[in-house]
């Protein structure tokens, strides 16, 4: 417990160094994230403004894939080293309009993203992942921690939007055990994807309820 507060006491203190243009960037992206969802989901209900309608037309067709395609969603957008992919707003909108089960969907994503890591991990691991330079100072925090908190590091990194390649990397470079890797990666992840399945579907419910269409 106390080498957990430790990490905690050292990360808020991370966080609060600005950067420049890092908080802005966030913001910018997650409205720019958030925009494309409730569009989205608002281009659905105007044209199936019934929800048995949708039921009746899509879930017979595409239900029984719904899970397989989360899964690829969320592996393939963590495949991606250090460049942001929109995984969330895929699967998400998969499960508000297919009324998929939230846990189900959280346990199936959460499975696929932790194994998509693995490209992180293996471009530290064989030494080839070329930091640039606006997150070489982080990724020497983020190693540093690696080094001395192990997998605590990973499972903060993989339950926040903290972003998590730069773990991945300092695992592989401080040859953190695969296996354990995998484990804490995945321990933070199930939380967290089903955290933002329930809070995402009820969000994206409240906004379309006041939309004027």
């Amino acid at each position: 417990m106390a080498k957990f507060k430790q990490f905690l006491a050292e990360l808020r203190d991370a966080l609060t160094i600005p950067t420049k243009g890092s908080l802005v960037r966030a913001i910018l992206l997650l409205i720019a994230l958030l925009i494309v969802v409730i569009g989205l989901s608002a281009l659905i209900s105007h044209f199936f403004p019934s929800e048995e309608e949708f039921k009746s037309k899509f879930i017979p067709k595409y239900g029984d894939y719904a899970y397989p395609a989360i899964f690829l969603i969320c592996l393939l957008s963590s495949l991606t080293i250090l460049i942001p992919a929109p995984g969330t707003v895929l699967w998400l909108l998969l499960v508000k309009h297919l009324f998929l089960n939230k846990v189900l969907a959280g346990v199936v994503g959460s499975i696929g993203g932790s194994l998509g890591e693995v490209t992180a991990y293996y471009a530290g691991y064989a030494g080839r992942a070329v930091i640039a330079p606006q997150y070489s100072e982080r990724y020497q925090t983020v190693e540093r921690w690696m080094k001395r908190y192990g997998g605590i590091t990973l499972f903060v990194f993989a339950f926040t939007w903290l972003p998590f390649d730069l773990a991945g990397i300092a695992a592989g470079a401080t040859k953190y055990p695969l296996g354990k890797f995998f484990l804490f990666c995945w321990a933070g992840r199930l939380p967290r994807h089903i955290i933002e399945a329930y809070v995402g579907v009820s969000l994206l419910d409240l906004v379309l309820r006041y939309l004027p269409f």
